[in-house]
């Protein structure tokens, strides 16, 4: 099978692509089957808006958990156990490192484009191993800006000099893809693992087996 000559370069989303999620596994093993405190604890923590702060990296940490407790004061103790094991939510997949590698050497280069704040990297970095196979990204942490903003998008094409008709990106998020599209990026959407690995084949020109579980994203 022929690579996709329209496409060079790959941008991957982290989260629910390179990297799984297991927010309800960690929900239980902070608080049981207790579904009255996760959800004022959800409610605080990221419906409030407040984990997207994380991401954007401009308000300090401790001023972002001292907003998330004053989003519900009695749920302090829940949510400061919520911070303390925020990297258990993140895990890293097997099929990350030989799908990265698979689609290198088929030509293409390889991006990544997060939403990824600075206490996940540091608190999971097995997580993320396999950004050293990767020819560059850029995380929302880092340049202070979260998708789907669409200067995100530019930043990382104009850091790299990329063409966006070149591109192709791919993240979980319909908002995400559709704010790329805005900016002449062609995108995939992922609703799991195998699904992804096989419409990117697909896309472009890949024979390669799939890796890791067929999960479904959370």
């Amino acid at each position: 099978m022929e690579r996709n000559r329209a496409i060079k370069n790959v941008i991957f989303d982290i989260g629910n692509v390179l990297v799984g999620l297991r927010l309800d596994e960690f929900s239980r093993d902070l608080f049981g089957d207790n579904t009255d405190v996760w959800k004022r604890v959800y409610n605080a923590v990221w419906a409030s808006g407040l984990w997207d702060e994380l991401d954007r990296g401009i308000i300090p940490e401790e001023e972002v958990l001292q907003r998330m407790v004053d989003h519900d004061p009695e749920m302090k103790d829940e949510i400061c156990q919520v911070w303390d094991h925020a990297g258990e939510i993140a895990y890293r997949t097997e099929h990350a490192i030989p799908w990265i590698k698979a689609v290198k050497e088929s030509g293409y280069r390889t991006f990544f484009l997060s939403n990824y704040s600075y206490r996940m990297m540091y608190a999971n970095r097995k997580a993320l191993d396999f950004l050293p196979l990767m020819d560059g990204g850029v995380f929302s942490c880092d340049v202070k800006l979260i998708k789907p903003d669409l200067r995100i998008y530019r930043t990382l094409l104009d850091k790299y000099r990329l063409d966006p008709a070149e591109c192709l990106f791919i993240d979980d998020r319909e908002e995400n893809t559709r704010a790329a599209e805005e900016v002449g990026i062609s995108t995939l959407s992922c609703t799991g693992f195998a699904q992804v690995q096989r419409d990117a084949g697909k896309i472009l020109g890949l024979e390669c087996e799939i890796y890791g579980s067929e999960d479904i994203l959370q």
